[in-house]
């Protein structure tokens, strides 16, 4: 088996953002179950009245209270992520958020800040979060302060912890770049800035003082994960949590023996190999995290060679010395401190004058499981993506709690566990369709006997990550632990025998079509993807009838047991493809003003705001569109409505709303093109054109014949979503999308169900990447009528139009964008329901509850019924009925982009 751990810390990596980009380069893995904490006691001198917390977390349990910080003993002194809520509070105030912050899939920034002593009362406790410092409407609780409090036992010489809250308490969640600055206020500007280049909020490295009781935490000291790195030797003191992960070998000749070796090793029965060691001066101590009993059927062995030591067991000094020489000699602990005992520690010091050469334990009749000995806390898991001159590393993919069966995900998030038949879950990075990719699964249980108890899993690749749709043969490359497969079809036995601790590995080429699974680096099958080449690929986990622990996946966070295959990568963000669109908002961006000031700030919006969508929140007014090839001056003249069906002459001249209003505004290029479709022979008749290639979006113009005709769009893509209207006469808005392809049609004006009726009279062929095709329907196509098409075609990382299937649940459907949305506008194909239309600018953060609905002129409406949570890869519903999640129900979507997820932060 190769090289498990790469401990190595580098420095001066490249990032996304440049050469001297600021690096987290490791983070702090907690699991609640293990009581996993930090803990230090202030020296004397620190404020209890001025001081700033800042902090990097993913992936806490959003149903749990997970403290981060906390003061004191007691239960008033605490920075907590309160069942996604988050809550800074002691003594002396409660500010309490109204965001719900429970996005698994990216990192977070938090920053607290603490001045009683500002005249400002409530500048005396703040709270950033990625770089944006919350209002005081932002709090569902906001208590300050009086002038010159203490903050509780916040900066006092009580203790202090990290993931507890007194005794106990502890939870899931990473931590990553920790600083506590005493004695001084200061803002998130301190540890982050806007990224030039993404618009994102990323880390930089702090500059200023810590005061005399601050530190930095920054975890990559793997013999220290408590270590201070301020230079003020402020350091804290790790409880069940380990920086170097042991090294299990077996030797071959006995599969129940396995070796643990020092880093020094030369060789030894299977290669050289890092173990769970430190060191002081001439000892070296080996610790496994989860301590193991033995008797006489299993017994530990200590080898020296080198040198004559002293061995110790568990701080206990042995009465016999080791003597090394020349040959390499096993010495049994069972006969050296009695047949039976519990070992978590041994220690080895050389007490001669030669040193240590090698050092290694040996353990015969049991098998350490990657459970047992490779738990390292430490992760490469982090907030900034880097070229690691390795594999890259960043934010890495971990299974979706919000995208799973009924069952539990554990160790951070990369153990699943079903409760009922086939239940599922799947990676955080997905929707793949290009690049090569690798990832490994390490069983924990014995598949043989739980084939016999009606227990499989199923580990691989899936192009199906809708939890609501049937288990099918047909969706997935996967590998079940009994030895048989599907490639996209049918069962078949590949007549492999799996144990417990073998390590599947699963290589794709996606540019190739190809997959590659090996069990333990020998190959099982080869061969090419079968089903459809070039559909969207999630790594996925599935159990039928599964109700124990099978399998932790490594996407990479921890080094892999096995070298990947030439060029294939780990699934992180630092190895995804850069986007087409780094800042979204160049190309479409939401806009909010006075109704008297909403046209202005609309026009200025974007790279050149050419399709204007306007509404006013605070009244039933209709909603108005516009654009740049039919009103020059963008001042909303000419212009239609998208819940009514009058012409432009009928709608009039632009009237400016009387409440507060929302813009919505697409860039759509420099210039108007106009096609002479003779002449180019793109097309059956002219159109005039207004195209952004890049970001998939274009404006047409064209005349009606009323015979079936083909329309020239631009895009140099296909599209997959028109809207089109009659600008002449008062017929209903016709909508394509691509999940209904051309054998139906939706109405924008009304919330009438996808109807397949005289079908081919509105589409009559399929668009291509230069034209649309129109039948004769007046909606469409009536002789000698103008005629407005808005188009789009999918851009990865910008825009996604897809569907998905209601739930019915408050839990509700989770579906993968690839980006964090600006943007949603959904409707139920299957059922006749209104349109809705979220954004994030109107509701900046989670839960998002403010609609619109663009058949409707109605005000806004924030009630419960319409909750969505917009996230860093997609969105996710929290509420059921037919607006947007009913069981049952089919919807399709369209959707653009904050900010492309290999950016993101979490949302």
């Amino acid at each position: 088996m190769a090289v498990l751990c790469n401990e190595g810390i580098r420095m001066g990596a490249s990032g996304a953002g440049g050469g001297d980009a600021y690096q987290i380069e490791k983070s702090l893995r907690f699991n609640g179950d293990d009581d996993a904490h930090l803990n230090r006691t202030f020296d004397s001198g620190g404020s209890t009245t001025t001081w700033t917390f800042s902090f990097w977390i993913k992936g806490h349990d959003t149903g749990q209270a997970c403290y981060v910080f906390t003061g004191g003993t007691g239960t008033s002194s605490y920075i907590i992520m309160d069942a996604s809520q988050f809550r800074f509070v002691s003594s002396a105030h409660d500010l309490k958020t109204n965001a719900r912050y429970r996005d698994p899939s990216a990192w977070y920034h938090f920053v607290c800040v603490a001045d009683t002593t500002d005249s400002t009362d409530n500048d005396k406790t703040r709270v950033y979060v990625n770089g944006t410092r919350l209002a005081v409407a932002d709090f569902a609780t906001h208590s300050q302060p009086s002038a010159s409090d203490d903050l509780g036992d916040f900066g006092s010489a009580a203790v202090h912890y990290i993931n507890r809250q007194g005794v106990g308490n502890q939870q899931d969640f990473m931590l990553a770049d920790i600083h506590f600055i005493d004695g001084t206020a200061l803002t998130a500007s301190d540890f982050g800035e806007t990224n030039a280049t993404t618009g994102q909020w990323v880390p930089i490295e702090y500059s200023g003082s810590y005061g005399t009781n601050g530190f930095h935490l920054k975890f990559d000291n793997t013999s220290d994960l408590g270590e201070d790195s301020s230079g003020n030797d402020n350091d804290w003191t790790v409880n069940n949590l380990t920086g170097t992960p042991g090294q299990v070998f077996s030797d071959g000749a006995d599969s129940t023996a396995m070796y643990l070796y020092a880093p020094w090793s030369m060789a030894f029965d299977g290669g050289i190999v890092n173990g769970a060691f430190t060191y002081s001066s001439v000892k070296a101590t080996c610790t496994i995290p989860t301590p193991v009993t033995w008797s006489t059927s299993f017994e530990v062995s200590v080898l020296e060679y080198g040198g004559v030591g002293v061995i110790e067991v568990n701080d206990d000094d042995c009465t016999s010395l080791i003597t090394g020489g020349s040959t390499k000699t096993w010495y049994n602990l069972n006969s050296i401190v009695g047949s039976s005992g519990t070992f978590e520690k041994i220690a080895i010091s050389d007490v001669g004058t030669n040193y240590l050469k090698l050092f290694a334990v040996r353990l015969d009749g049991v098998i350490l499981t990657d459970e047992t000995v490779l738990t390292s806390s430490i992760s490469t898991d982090t907030p900034t993506p880097f070229d690691d001159e390795g594999n890259g590393t960043g934010n890495y993919c971990t299974w979706n709690p919000l995208q799973k069966g009924n069952g539990t995900l554990s160790n951070g998030n990369l153990e699943y566990v079903g409760d009922s038949s086939w239940e599922q879950t799947h990676g955080t990075i997905g929707g793949l369709t290009s690049g090569k990719w690798y990832h490994e699964f390490t069983l924990l249980n014995d598949p043989v006997s739980q084939a016999s108890s009606g227990l499989y899993n199923v580990y691989g690749w899936t192009s199906n990550p809708d939890l609501t749709t049937a288990y099918g043969s047909t969706d997935w490359l996967g590998f079940e632990d009994t030895g048989w497969y599907r490639n996209f079809g049918s069962q078949t036995d590949s007549s492999t025998t799996l144990v417990a601790d073998d390590v599947l590995s699963f290589a794709v080429d996606l540019d190739d079509n190809t997959f590659n699974i090996r069990k333990n680096n020998s190959s099982v099958l080869s061969g090419t993807i079968g089903g459809t080449a070039g559909r969207p690929l999630w790594p996925f986990h599935m159990n039928y009838n599964g109700t124990q622990g099978k399998a932790r996946v490594n996407f990479g966070q921890r080094a892999f047991a096995y070298t990947p295959p030439t060029d294939h990568k780990a699934l992180n963000t630092y190895n995804l493809p850069d986007p087409t669109i780094a800042i979204p908002s160049k190309h479409f961006d939401v806009g909010l003003d006075a109704g008297a000031d909403i046209l202005s700030t609309a026009n200025g919006l974007t790279d050149g705001a050419d399709f204007v969508w306007i509404k006013d929140r605070a009244n039933s007014d209709d909603h108005i569109l516009f654009n740049r090839i039919n009103d020059t001056g963008m001042d909303g003249t000419p212009h239609l409505r998208s819940n009514e069906t009058d012409s432009e002459s009928t709608c009039g001249t632009y009237s400016a709303p009387s409440g507060d209003s929302v813009a919505w505004v697409w860039n759509a290029g420099s210039a108007n093109v106009t096609n002479d479709a003779s002449a180019t022979s793109i097309g059956t008749i002219d159109s005039t054109y207004r195209a952004n290639t890049d970001a998939g979006f274009s404006i047409v113009s064209y005349t009606g014949t009323g015979s079936n005709e083909t329309v020239a769009h631009g895009l140099n893509a296909t599209p997959d979503f028109i809207l089109i209207k009659n600008r002449d006469d008062s017929d209903s808005w016709v909508v394509y999308h691509n999940t209904q392809g051309i054998g139906k049609y939706g109405h924008l004006d009304t919330n009438v169900v996808w109807s397949t009726t005289s079908a081919s009279t509105y589409f009559n062929t399929a668009p291509t990447s230069t034209v649309f095709g129109i039948g004769t329907a007046g909606n469409v196509n009536t002789n000698t009528n103008n005629y407005q098409a808005y188009c789009w075609s999918e851009v990865e990382g910008f825009s996604k139009f897809g569907s998905y299937e209601g739930n019915g649940d408050n839990d509700g459907s989770f579906v993968h964008t690839g980006f964090a949305p600006r943007y949603l506008l959904t409707k139920a194909s299957s059922h006749g329901s209104s349109w809705q239309l979220w954004d994030t600018e109107r509701q900046p953060y989670n839960v998002n509850a403010n609609t619109l609905a663009p058949d409707d002129s109605a005000a806004e409406t924030g009630t419960a019924g319409y909750s969505v949570d917009m996230l860093s890869n997609g969105f996710k519903f929290r509420m059921y009925g037919s607006s947007s999640n009913q069981s049952g129900y089919t919807y399709i979507f369209a959707a653009f982009a904050a900010a492309p997820f290999k950016y993101s932060n979490a949302q």
